[in-house]
């Protein structure tokens, strides 16, 4: 009876309400509980209701009065003393409040309900009917009855139906455009691990001996502030598991297990890094931290054991450029350079980010990716006009068959002929054309900073101190200088507003996303896709050796089928993804 135990199921009627309709609902509500399929589980409905409408049962008498069901019953008790007016319902923006009047231990229970469902979905959040005074999610699947039943049927049985009854006379609520995550309503308890799924492939018959191995995690752990801003992305969650500390529970677990070298983290929250990830610490972790800018309280983290490899440098990016519209969004993103405690003179260059989401807005996500990897470039540019070997990851929000997916791996994107904002090939209408991002940022189309290149064809490398006087991307830890001291660049006009885009690195994914034409998946959006990566760079004759040695394999979309995240195993609506690299030494 866990419906029972988590609203308290005393609905008030009105007296406008006709006596035949209310009934019609008590003689129904009898009639299913004395029909359910398990004996027992609706022993408790028809005692609390009759409780309610007709008051306790009198001294000495263990059996609880029979709920009213003839027209002249429910006439005799609207119109005793004192009962009439507690009959009240009433509607605030089109959702039932229901009001009675509890006894102290009814509202003690009350007091710790609201505690709980608050460390769930927040106190205030306007998706959540308010029964009895405290905040729940609205029952996600609404009653089916016949079509001459009024509203106040359909809540009464909303609140009173067991889960059993609900299962056959419940449908699914058409959500739209905002269902996002949400899966089949099928329990999250008994589902099969996902982790029965996954486990490590060898790529490589190097042996891990003959150069610097280490293993590299990146996962997208779900903000809890996100849960409480879109509940109805998880509508068809058990709630139990959205709770923080039962989802922490299950990521601290899954990191401790994995022990990764380097853990790349995004929607991490601000207020939970002293609290929760601060923990990390004990594992052996140090971290670096960029939260979202504007009013956005999560971001991205890197996390890297201490004892095997050195932090050289980290810079942070941050999306958002005034007077920019393509680049108008508050998403962030990490590059740090590394090396090895055994082998401090070889270097690699690690980066994560989290790309906007917006389903329709391509171009933000590609502009976005072009100024990540123009950063990049800068980081990574070694002191032998070489450049370091490159892992890039995070959660893009982009499919392998869009456009930023195709630009990073192939290196190349012709952008002139694509449609404005899906950046789709071969559509009717209107074109990008071949300005995509002003050349008042300074960012060349192959993703370099235009006044960099000139000193670096005259004294190679330069220090970071004077790179930050020459670059015109705006961030909001660094101090601005208004003039630059740039130096002319003869081929200056062929840097901007090529109609294509392309960058320096030769980058693949350690995943193949299809297998037999079923997709790999990382995250469910409307369907089980692949959203989350780890590129790197391939062997070249100027770059350094990084050879991939092991993935751990993604499930399947035919899998996956019905499975929601997060669920008992697994504390983000993400699966981690993993990797094993050999660095040359």
């Amino acid at each position: 009876m866990r419906i029972l135990h988590q609203l308290p199921l005393t609905c008030h009627l009105s007296k406008d309400i006709s006596c035949s309709l209310f009934a019609k609902i008590t003689k129904k509500v009898n009639f299913l509980c004395s029909a359910g399929p398990k004996n027992g589980q609706c022993s408790q409905i028809s005692p609390l209701i009759s409780n309610k409408l007709n008051g306790p049962p009198k001294p000495g008498c263990n059996k609880p009065k029979r709920l009213s069901s003839t027209m002249s019953e429910q006439r005799h008790r609207r119109n005793e003393p004192g009962t009439s007016s507690s009959y009240n319902l009433h509607y605030s923006n089109h959702r039932p409040v229901v009001h009675n009047h509890l006894s102290r231990v009814q509202n003690k229970r009350k007091q710790n309900e609201k505690r709980a469902e608050e460390s769930i979905f927040g106190a205030s959040s306007p998706n959540l009917i308010q029964f009895n005074g405290f905040g729940v999610r609205p029952p996600v699947w609404a009653p089916r009855p016949p079509r001459n039943y009024s509203l106040v049927y359909q809540n009464f049985l909303r609140a009173v139906l067991p889960p059993h009854l609900s299962n056959h006379c419940f449908h699914r609520p058409n959500l739209g455009n905002q269902q996002r995550n949400t899966h089949s309503a099928a329990s999250n308890v008994g589902e099969p691990s996902i982790n029965d799924l996954r486990f490590w492939e060898k790529l490589s018959t190097k042996s891990e001996k003959s150069g610097f191995a280490f293993t590299i995690m990146t996962y997208n752990v779900l903000a809890q502030d996100l849960i409480e801003q879109h509940p109805y992305l998880y509508s068809l969650h058990n709630r139990e598991f959205l709770q923080w500390q039962v989802r922490w529970n299950n990521l601290i677990a899954e990191i401790r297990h994995f022990n990764p070298d380097i853990l790349c983290l995004q929607e991490v929250q601000g207020s939970h890094l002293k609290t929760y990830f601060s923990s990390l610490g004990s594992l052996g972790y140090l971290g670096l931290y960029k939260q979202r800018t504007g009013i956005r309280t999560d971001g991205c983290a890197i996390y890297f054991k201490q004892d095997l490899v050195n932090l050289i440098e980290h810079t942070t990016v941050e999306y958002n450029q005034p007077n920019v519209p393509m680049l108008d969004r508050d998403n962030v993103a990490i590059i740090a350079k590394f090396s090895p405690k055994n082998n401090p003179d070889k270097e690699f260059v690690v980066a994560t980010t989290h790309l906007l989401y917006n389903p329709k807005r391509q171009d933000v996500r590609l502009a976005q990716t072009q100024l990540l990897l123009t950063e990049v470039d800068r980081i990574a540019f070694g002191k032998r006009n070489n450049y370091l070997p490159v892992i890039v990851t995070g959660d893009l929000n982009s499919t392998p068959d869009s456009a930023v997916y195709k630009f990073i791996t192939t290196g190349r994107l012709k952008y002139e002929e694509l449609s404005p904002r899906s950046l789709q090939n071969g559509t009717a209408g209107p074109k990008t054309g071949k300005n995509f991002l002003p050349t008042s940022l300074r960012i060349t189309d192959q993703c370099q900073h235009a006044d960099l290149l000139p000193k670096r064809e005259k004294n190679g490398s330069i220090p970071r101190s004077e790179e930050l006087k020459l670059i015109e991307l705006k961030h909001s830890e660094r101090q601005q200088e208004d003039a630059k001291n740039r130096t002319a660049n003869k081929n200056e006009k062929k840097l901007f507003a090529s109609g294509t885009l392309s960058h320096k690195f030769s980058l693949q994914s350690v995943y193949k996303h299809q297998m037999n034409g079923d997709v790999e998946g990382t995250t469910f959006q409307d369907k089980w896709v692949s959203v989350d990566y780890i590129f790197f760079s391939k062997r070249q004759p100027n770059v350094d050796d990084l050879t991939l040695l092991e993935r751990y394999k993604l499930p399947t979309e035919s899998q996956l089928g019905n499975v929601k995240i997060p669920n008992t195993h697994l504390g983000s609506d993400h699966l981690s993804l993993l990797a094993k690299f050999l660095l040359k030494v």
